[in-house]
Formats: C-alpha cells, structure tokens, sequence
C-alpha cells in the first residue's frame, strides 16, 4: 500500500534536491527583484519555510497560485509545468471525550502551487499590491550581518 509522503518529507527532499543541483537555498540564488512571494488571488504573503521554497524557484514574478486558483481566474497553467509545494499550517484547539480538557494541536498540510509565468490567461493588476510584514527587525541579528 502506497502511503502519502508527509509535509516534512516533502520539504527536506526539496531542499536536498537543492542542494544536489547545486543551490545553496538560503543563499539567495532567486533573481526576483518584485518582494517576497505572495498569492496571486489573496495577495497574502508566503512565510516561513514557504518563501525560501518559491524564491529558489527562479522566478521573476513573486505571484503563485493553486491549479484551481488558475482555472477560477480564467487562466490555465501549461502542460508540462512543475509546481512547488508550500506548506499550510494552523493550530486546531480539541477537547478530549473523556477529561473534556481542550488542548491545542498543529494541523499540517500542503499545497502544490504555480508561478504565473507558468500560466497563459490570466490577467496581471497594473501594479503589484504592496506586501508588509509584520516583523520586528532584531537589533542583534542585523549586528551580525552588518559584521
């Protein structure tokens, strides 16, 4: 019986992947001069292990999308087309049947998502939405960078 490969399988044989092709993914091979990846549809910004994931991709705009997401938006993706996975994660609180004790748990998944360059038919905004973060810079880390 064939099992599905889980999230963190999938990951680490991506960034291996990587690294046998020669990429070094956390030292920036992507070209994309545009932000940081970001839905095309919600416009969201990608985090965490997402975004070191889509930026080794190579491609020039920072907009992915699922294969649905293509098709709703009128566009296709074309046919040979490789996607890359991103990671979806939240925290799901459940209660116990028996202690009726509630306790948090992380429900994992992934999603197999399209740069727009890899897709004909859609319609691209004039200008990109703007995409903020809301990190605090640590004081110390960019000391070492700077270093």
């Amino acid at each position: 019986m064939k099992t599905k490969p889980d999230v963190y399988e999938i990951v680490t044989e991506r960034i291996i992947a990587l690294l046998e092709a020669g990429t070094v993914p956390w030292r920036k091979p992507w070209k994309s001069q545009t932000g940081i990846p970001r839905n095309f549809v919600s416009r969201k910004a990608y985090r965490g292990i997402n975004t070191l994931l889509l930026h080794c991709m190579n491609y020039e705009s920072p907009c992915w999308l699922t294969y649905k997401q293509a098709e709703a938006k009128g566009g296709n993706v074309r046919k040979g087309e490789k996607a890359c996975p991103v990671v979806f994660w939240k925290k799901l609180e459940i209660e116990d049947s028996q202690t009726q004790a509630k306790k948090e748990i992380a429900m994992i998944r992934y999603y197999h998502v399209f740069n727009v360059a890899q897709c004909d038919g859609l319609k691209f905004p004039e200008t990109p939405a703007a995409t903020t973060t809301d990190t605090t810079p640590i004081e110390a880390a960019h000391k070492i960078v700077d270093s």
